[in-house]
């Protein structure tokens, strides 16, 4: 098999959206899974294609029509450059497809998700200080820096060649799915119309959890030790099903949206303005992310 189409992005930035509008084409195969990580985990990159096309791409009920394109999104590639270099090796040929979202609110989405997984406890406002103030805080790595686009493209893009990159706006994309994704469509011959596109709601817009302490214990089994033994036991199309439901049981409707303050969100948008402007220009596209 050769993929066709790899969706690159961070946390919170809209890979799933995209990975889920893009399905609704009947050219395109993707997985079930939230997170293809072949190419960014050593141990599955080392089994090779077969492994691929086993765990992620086993089965699909979904009829396609020819030509057939494979879609795989890892949010992970995005800071992982060595599955960038192995990707291209596997399809010299293949279309990095780079979502991004206004850095602040990546930000706060990222940390009230954290805490709605009972997995993370501080305030906002704390939270900010200690990303801003401690380069070495868990903080800093996963709510603030992975927001500095600017950063990462200087890694990555040296290496994806520019006839293979796509670039996808967030707000874009949840605003106005036609005009975003119809031209991509026409130029890879997709055939996706505005009826499939804007039938679907954005998927996993945002998460709340029932119980947050069932929800802090699926987070563990995750990183149990048992996992890849329990992995290794059950069928692929079993534990992705299984998964799926044991996560799918605890999500409810989201409550209202926590207000945030104004006075946050302006030290936010100081600390990541030089980082914007920069993307801008890197990517040739002017965002209003500074402006609100």
């Amino acid at each position: 098999m050769k993929v066709d189409f790899f969706i690159i992005g961070t946390q919170k930035s809209g890979t799933t959206n995209l990975a889920y509008l893009l399905s609704k084409s009947l050219h395109i195969i993707t997985h079930p899974q939230l997170e293809c990580t072949f190419f960014y985990n050593d141990n599955e990159y080392q089994k090779g294609l077969k492994y691929l096309q086993k765990t992620y791409f086993y089965h699909h009920k979904k009829i396609t029509k020819s030509p057939t394109y494979y879609l795989l999104k890892s949010g992970a590639a995005y800071t992982h450059i060595d599955s960038i270099k192995r990707a291209l090796d596997h399809n010299p040929d293949m279309k990095f497809l780079m979502i991004f979202r206004n850095p602040i609110n990546r930000f706060i989405s990222s940390y009230y998700m954290e805490c709605a997984r009972n997995v993370y406890h501080n305030t906002l406002e704390k939270t900010i200080d200690i990303a801003l103030n401690n380069p070495a805080s868990i903080e800093h790595k996963i709510f603030y820096r992975l927001g500095l686009y600017d950063y990462w493209l200087k890694q990555i893009l040296p290496i994806i060649p520019i006839a293979s990159r796509e670039i996808f706006i967030f707000e874009d994309l949840y605003t106005n799915k036609e005009a975003h994704l119809l031209d991509f469509a026409k130029k890879y011959n997709l055939e996706l119309s505005a009826s499939a596109i804007n039938g679907h709601e954005i998927k996993n817009s945002a998460k709340s959890f029932n119980n947050k302490g069932y929800q802090k214990l699926i987070v563990k089994l995750k990183n149990s030790i048992a996992r890849p033994i329990i992995k290794s036991i059950l069928p692929v199309p079993l534990w992705v099903n299984l998964t799926q439901v044991i996560e799918n049981s605890n999500l409810i409707e989201p409550q209202d949206t926590p207000i945030v303050d104004e006075n946050l969100k302006d030290r936010l948008r100081e600390a990541y303005a030089q980082s914007i402007l920069n993307f801008e220009k890197i990517i040739g596209v002017k965002t209003n992310w500074l402006n609100g």
